[in-house]
This record gives structure tokens, C-alpha cells and sequence, in this order.
């Protein structure tokens, strides 16, 4: 969260003088967007693969997002990295707790 947090703020403060701030936001974000798609190249992982491949067509849109930031600098473009992140974390932080539960019973889904 805290990527999208950064990338946010800078959204809706934007002024051209923020470029510095931009850079390093971007970066941040950037690696972890790195680990991310790293990870879904790890054949080891669980992850069924056409999620991994979904991630990682994510990932790539995010690096070149973040290139056309930082040729062009603006804050509309900003916002679908926000998104990104948001999404991303929110699905994150469900399903520790979707998997904790037990599995619902045919009562229980009728």
C-alpha cells in the first residue's frame, strides 16, 4: 500500500517541480513490480499459470507506465498505477483470510 499511497499523493498534488519526488516514487514502485514479476517466473510456484502470466502482463504494464512517467510527467497517468497497487493489495490482503476459512457446507451455500 504503501506504493500506491506515495503514487497517490503525488497525483493529487502534482506540479512539475514534484519530478524528484516522482523518481523516487516510481522506483519504489518499480521494484516492487520487480519482485512481483520475478516471482511469477519461479516455476516452483503454486500459482496456477495463468495467473502468474496475468501478473506478469501487469508487471510489464507497469514498467512501461513508469517510463512514460518519467519521459513525460503528468498526473493523470499516475492514477491507473494507484489502481494497480490497490487492487493488487486489496486481493492480497483477502486471501489469508478467504483461505483460513472452512470450506462452506451444501447447507451452508443453500
Amino acid at each position: 500500500m504503501q506504493a500506491a499511497q506515495r503514487l497517490d499523493e503525488l497525483r493529487r498534488r502534482w506540479a512539475p517541480e514534484l519530478y524528484s519526488e516522482l523518481d523516487s516514487a516510481l522506483l519504489y514502485n518499480r521494484k516492487l513490480w520487480t519482485i512481483f514479476a520475478a516471482e511469477m517466473g519461479n516455476d516452483a510456484s503454486e500459482l496456477p499459470l495463468q495467473l502468474r502470466n496475468n501478473i506478469a502482463s501487469i508487471a510489464v504494464f507497469v514498467f512501461k507506465r513508469s517510463l512514460e512517467l518519467l519521459a513525460k510527467p503528468a498526473a493523470e497517468p499516475i492514477a491507473a498505477l494507484v489502481d494497480i497497487n490497490r487492487n493488487i493489495a486489496a486481493g492480497l490482503l483477502a486471501a489469508p483470510s478467504a483461505a483460513a476459512a472452512p470450506p462452506a457446507t451444501a447447507a451452508e451455500i443453500a
